[in-house]
């Protein structure tokens, strides 16, 4: 006896079912953990992805993660992962998601020759003939789709960007391409 009554062989036996059931729990979290590997080009519809929020994402092997958005609920995608690593030459993309050119909030103004940019969290640059786009959206916190540049006579103008909200819980990683070492700029 030992412990103020206590058998120590009970505490001790307590103690190692205490140990297997955490361990038990520990492996069963690591288990339900998602990890993907992106290593050839992919596109995710507009959408929240939460099932990485235990896991890992890694996009290598040049591979391009293109995020779509969908302009009637005006949603981009949101991605909520624990790690989150993107290789040299890989790239997660939401380039031309936005509105069509000649539309949205803050399309720019049309012309005969040279349309005006979008504008977003500031005005639009001014074409020789069209107005710059008027300002929507926070600079800061971006939560709505690009606009599209104004219109031509002869050509559309450029779809904005799209909506990319990236949740990363622990460890952000993006590799650049080493520096040139041609001794040129």
């Amino acid at each position: 006896m030992c412990c103020n009554g206590f058998n120590s062989h009970v505490i001790t036996r307590a103690i190692s079912w205490l140990m297997i059931g955490l361990a038990l729990l520990f492996c069963f979290q690591i288990a339900n953990a998602q990890d993907l590997e992106i290593d050839t080009n992919q596109t995710w519809s507009a959408g929240t992805y939460d099932e990485y929020e235990d896991g890992n994402i890694l996009i290598t092997n040049g591979a391009t993660l293109t995020l779509e958005c969908d302009l009637d609920t005006n949603q981009g995608v949101t991605l909520i992962v624990k790690n989150l690593t993107i290789e040299s030459g890989s790239s997660i993309s939401s380039s031309g998601k936005g509105y069509p050119g000649g539309s949205g909030p803050g399309t720019g103004g049309e012309s005969n020759s040279s349309a005006g940019g979008a504008g977003y969290g500031g005005e639009g640059g001014e074409g020789s003939g069209g107005a710059g786009g008027t300002v929507y959206g926070s600079p800061i916190e971006p939560v709505d789709l690009g606009s599209g540049g104004g219109n031509t006579n002869y050509l559309l103008g450029g779809a904005g960007g799209g909506l990319i909200i990236i949740e990363c819980l622990d460890i952000l990683t993006v590799e650049y391409p080493p520096p040139h070492e041609s001794g040129g700029p």
